[in-house]
């Protein structure tokens, strides 16, 4: 990469940020107070005009921007390998994240895993330190393994979000006896679709499974052979010959698609 001090005077590389000090900001704040423009006061700083502008705002309303830019998600080596640590020598319920989702009380999901980085840490990791984290915990299910439906907890405030726990119509509804029910019938939907599907793999196991009483025997590489097909299968169809014409111009002379060779005239 080139080096700025051998770029001619007059050109710019793209691409480049330049870094302004906190002189060089008060500096950019000073001159806009005095009424100069946002473009003038980027070009003699080298900046872009929505740089100034970002500098201004920032500025103006510290608290609009405190959220985005002081948000640190990232975890130390030893927080990580605590982390880490923490999800394979604990539960959901050891913590009181066992609430949290409708997975089953002793698995840990990623919406409990935030919650114990939040809770350790104060701050939320990116999904790929979570995922390094957590490993045999998010692993995929085999197929063909169902797990059966858990019945419903009993009703519990901490479960919901922060904004619906607030709102009192809301947990009226959801410590109603109607709202119970609702769960009830929900749970047992899925207990009958649990039931249906578990039968549905036994039998397909079952069929695997069977086996031919003259192929039990374990002999079957040398025995056994392909049933003969039935009906005009047995012969294939004959392979047309280079140039042989099937179909609709079996009975045609030449290239439908192209045009007659004009004779040649005979001197």
């Amino acid at each position: 990469m080139l080096c700025r001090k051998v770029v001619p005077k007059g050109f710019r590389l793209t691409g480049q940020k330049t870094i302004l000090t906190p002189e060089q900001r008060e500096e950019i704040l000073r001159r806009l107070a005095t009424g100069e423009t946002q473009t003038a006061v980027a070009k003699d700083f080298n900046v872009t005009r929505a740089a100034v502008s970002l500098i201004k705002q920032r500025t103006a309303d510290p608290a609009r921007f405190a959220a985005r830019y002081d948000l640190k998600k990232r975890l130390s080596a030893e927080e990580a390998d605590l982390l880490k640590q923490t999800f394979d020598n604990s539960l959901p319920k050891d913590h009181e994240l066992d609430v949290l989702g409708p997975a089953p009380s002793k698995m840990w999901t990623l919406e409990r895993g935030y919650a114990l980085a939040g809770k350790l840490f104060g701050r939320q990791p990116s999904m790929r330190v979570m995922k390094s984290c957590m490993g045999r915990h998010l692993a995929r299910r085999p197929d063909g393994e169902l797990t059966p439906p858990e019945p419903p907890p009993p009703r519990d405030l901490r479960r919901l979000p922060p904004e619906l726990a607030a709102d009192k119509d809301f947990v009226k509804y959801y410590l109603s006896p109607i709202a119970l029910q609702i769960e009830q019938r929900e749970y047992e939907l899925a207990l009958e679709h649990y039931h249906k599907h578990r039968a549905e793999l036994e039998k397909r196991q079952a069929s695997r499974d069977i086996l031919p009483a003259e192929l039990a025997d374990g002999e079957w590489e040398d025995n056994w052979a392909p049933p003969p097909l039935t009906g005009d299968h047995s012969d294939p169809p004959p392979t047309p010959a280079p140039g042989h014409r099937v179909g609709k111009h079996a009975k045609s002379k030449g290239n439908p698609f192209t045009k007659a060779k004009r004779k040649k005239k005979r001197r």
